[in-house]
């Protein structure tokens, strides 16, 4: 609750939070819109909205019902990523957004290989993603975005908190970041499994417009972050008879998660 007060009194924004809606105006300048989208291909999705997939290793994996947390958001300073000077200190902002960071350490998680201090853009109210029957999700248009130069986003599964928007009520699903439940079939033979883990995992994107990384400032002009996730690219190499428990297999599934990601522009 601390978080969604603090992004709605200090960025004046995050509009729209979670909020499904068609074609939204452009981002004006000093805003960031996060949207995260679905890359279908390599799925075979029934009209009931369950699907299935065959992996690299000829396994097929057959998902009855599943929901992912989208814990945040946010773009990522090129002179974080380069190494270059720290720029100087924005605004007064700057040291209320401190406070923010604060808070993350007495109930969020780190964002590791980050900067200390959040950044102006940062989402972080965590969104619970349906993946069966999934649909595009209008995470927020953040505003009030000071000048910056941006080389990437950096995207965040993580554990739902008490702030988590949209959990299910039907599983257990409090501190869970991935669920999955459904059955997986090799050499003739059907097994069930289960997938709840509380694991958290993030990774920087590039900035793609087409097939060309870009460097962006918001404050010139607004920007719209599309996050793609190829769930067929969850599985590829996964055995499920080579790892002890679903424990394991939840272990080696999600770094998968982050690895099948494209952030593009528009």
């Amino acid at each position: 609750m601390a978080r969604a007060l603090i992004c709605a009194l200090l960025l004046a924004g995050c509009e729209g939070a979670g909020e499904a809606r068609p074609e939204p105006a452009p981002p004006a300048a000093g805003e960031v819109r996060y949207v995260l989208d679905w890359d279908d291909s390599g799925l075979d999705v029934a009209a009931d909205g369950r699907w299935r997939v065959v992996n690299d290793l000829g396994i097929e994996f057959a998902i009855e019902r599943g929901w992912l947390t989208s814990y945040s958001a946010q773009l990522v300073p090129c002179w974080l990523i380069e190494g270059t000077a720290r720029r100087p200190a924005r605004s007064i902002l700057d040291g209320l957004w401190r406070l923010d960071r604060l808070w993350t350490l007495f109930g969020g998680v780190a964002h590791a290989g980050h900067d200390d201090e959040a950044d102006p853009s940062l989402f972080e109210i965590p969104h619970v993603e349906a993946l069966v029957n999934r649909r595009p999700l209008v995470l927020a248009t953040v505003r009030g975005v000071p000048g910056e130069t941006y080389c990437k986003a950096f995207y965040l599964v993580a554990r739902a908190d008490d702030d988590a928007v949209g959990a299910p009520a039907e599983v257990p699903y409090d501190r869970v970041s991935l669920y999955l439940e459904g059955t997986w079939r090799a050499d003739g033979e059907t097994r069930p499994f289960l997938v709840s883990t509380d694991l958290n995992i993030g990774r920087n994107l590039d900035l793609y417009v087409g097939d060309a990384a870009l460097r962006v400032d918001p404050s010139q002009t607004g920007v719209e972050v599309v996050v793609y996730r190829r769930i067929a690219g969850w599985f590829d190499g996964l055995d499920p008879a080579g790892y002890a428990d679903d424990v394991a297999l939840a272990r080696a599934l999600m770094p998968q998660v982050v690895a099948a990601l494209r952030a593009e522009l528009r």
